[in-house]
Parts: structure tokens; C-alpha cells; sequence
């Protein structure tokens, strides 16, 4: 800082991450440097009386020269700073529409159909228990949903193959962008959690079924609050849990309305638009970045 007066080159702030620092430690370390700078400059200015001993000065040519050339448009928050970022996982992280081909053994061409509500009355169970303050596990809410699905298509579901299509539900793939686009982002220096409706240790099981779970910093579950997203206090409870002011703390999710929980809580928040068709819903609430894929937002966020 000194040297460059106030222009230090992005090889210098990687030199110090290198050394163990962090962004918000270098970023201290400038506001304070800068705040002493100011209040020396203000105290010679109208020749404070010192009640300590009197320091003779250093002077350097390097502080009165003019030279160091003109600062960089990016401002520092903009070199890669570090973001705390919670993932939700089903739709953003792993498809749950891969559960087609186990249903086609049972339903056929009514397969996909099948799917869709089953994922749709898994988040509709969900929401509808939080409001009512009835609250049960999203294990509970991801079986009622099946049950509904299969009668609604006219599917004989017997109670083995319930508990057979729970198991197949641990084992969803992620997404092909999933662990390129988390490895840059965690390359970035960005912290990751999952944050789900799902219990912890079930989502913990599919993650690290599915490759992703070492890629995390952890595992953030609504379970423990005994409700649902998009109540505002699971959102501060993620923000808690990743120790960050809820404005500076992220969340990504491929889902409207959680992304419009998460904005509508004061986070910051990035719609993962897999559907390129998707119309956003017009809720007056946009989300900070919008991207197709991770891969995709590891680069908006760098």
C-alpha cells in the first residue's frame, strides 16, 4: 500500500491470500491503514496537542511523490472476493427428475408425469406444513408426495416399492456442471455449504453419494428450526450458520420462489435458470445474478 501509494497489483493480493489471509483480514488491513493515514494527515493539519510522547517522523520521498499512476476501475471488492454461499440441492445440485427411469418399471409412459408431481407436492407439502405450523420432516413430505403422485396416475404402489423408490431418491446424480462449477468456485476461495428443506444427514448421504459432499464446507438443514424455506428466520439461520452478516451471505438455487425467500430476507441471492424457457415470476423482488448452470455463475461470481 504504501509503495504503490494505494495500487497494489493483483499479484500482490494473491501473494497475501498465499501467505494465510483472508479477504475481509487484507481488506482491514487497508481501512485501517487508510484511517490513519487520514487521521495523521487531519491532526498535522490543525496541530493537535499530543498528550504522549512526540515520535520523531520518518519521511520517505515515496510518500510525497506523485507517481504510482492511475487506480484500476475495479475496485478491491472486486478481485475475487470471497462470498459465503449456501447451495440448495434438489434442482440445483442433483436432478430429481432422474427418478423417471426407477418409475418407468412401475408406471411406464406415465413416468415422467408421475415425477413432476411427485417433486411438485414435495415442495407443496412442505410449504403447506410450514404455514400451518404443522411441521414434519421433508422425509415425511418427499413420501406423501409419491403417494399422491402414484394414485394420481393410477399406479399400484405397494410398501416395498415405496421404500425401494426413497432408497433410488438417495442416489440422484448431480447436474454435469456441478463439480467443474463448484471446483472453480472453491478454487475462488468462495465457502459452500448445502442448504436444504432435507434433513441433514439425508442430504448428506445423497451428496456424498452423488460427489458433491467434498466439495462443501458442510451441510445446513431447516430441520434443526422444525420449518421450511422461504420463512424469513431459515435464511438467517443460514447466515448464523455461516457467520456472515445476512447481506453479505448467498444463496444459489435453481428454484424462484426460495431464491425470492432468500432476497425477501435481506441475502443475497443467484437463480440457477436451468429452464432457458423459465419466465421469471414477477414477485418485484430480482435476484443478484442470474446464470445457466454452475459453471456458468463461478464465472459471474469471479
Amino acid at each position: 500500500m504504501d509503495e504503490t501509494r494505494g495500487h497494489p497489483s493483483d499479484d500482490a493480493f494473491e501473494e497475501i491470500r498465499k501467505a494465510g489471509y483472508s479477504d475481509e483480514q487484507i481488506l482491514e488491513t487497508i481501512a485501517n491503514v487508510a484511517l490513519t493515514t487520514y487521521s495523521n494527515y487531519m491532526n498535522d493539519s490543525i496541530q493537535t496537542e499530543l498528550d504522549i510522547p512526540v515520535v520523531k517522523p520518518v519521511h520517505s520521498e515515496r510518500f510525497c511523490s506523485r507517481g504510482g499512476g492511475s487506480p484500476s476501475p475495479r475496485s478491491f471488492l472486486g478481485r475475487n472476493m470471497a462470498r459465503a454461499i449456501g447451495f440448495d440441492i434438489y434442482g440445483t445440485l442433483v436432478n430429481p427428475l432422474q427418478i423417471n427411469r426407477e418409475l418407468e418399471q412401475l408406471a411406464g409412459d406415465r413416468a415422467g408425469r408421475m415425477s413432476e408431481l411427485w417433486r411438485q407436492k414435495q415442495i407443496e407439502y412442505a410449504l403447506r406444513r410450514a404455514m400451518m405450523r404443522d411441521y414434519q420432516s421433508f422425509g415425511v413430505c418427499t413420501l406423501d408426495g409419491l403417494r399422491y403422485a402414484a394414485r394420481a396416475v393410477g399406479v399400484d404402489l405397494p410398501e416395498r416399492e415405496e421404500k425401494r423408490l426413497m432408497e433410488e431418491y438417495q442416489n440422484l446424480r448431480p447436474f454435469e456442471d456441478v463439480i467443474p462449477g463448484m471446483e472453480a468456485m472453491k478454487n475462488a476461495g468462495h465457502r459452500m455449504v448445502a442448504f436444504s428443506n432435507g434433513v441433514e444427514d439425508t442430504a448428506r448421504t445423497l451428496l456424498e453419494r452423488a460427489g458433491v459432499l467434498p466439495h462443501l464446507e458442510g451441510v445446513v438443514s431447516v430441520d434443526d428450526l422444525g420449518t421450511y424455506k422461504p420463512a424469513p428466520e431459515v435464511y438467517h439461520y443460514l447466515s448464523r450458520r455461516l457467520k456472515t452478516p445476512k447481506e453479505d451471505t448467498w444463496l444459489v438455487s435453481s428454484n424462484q420462489w426460495d431464491v425470492i425467500g432468500a432476497k425477501n430476507a435481506g441475502l443475497k441471492a443467484a437463480w440457477v435458470r436451468r429452464d432457458p424457457d423459465a419466465v421469471r415470476d414477477p414477485w418485484g423482488l430480482e435476484p443478484d445474478l442470474v446464470a445457466g448452470n454452475l459453471e456458468e455463475l463461478a464465472t459471474e461470481l469471479a
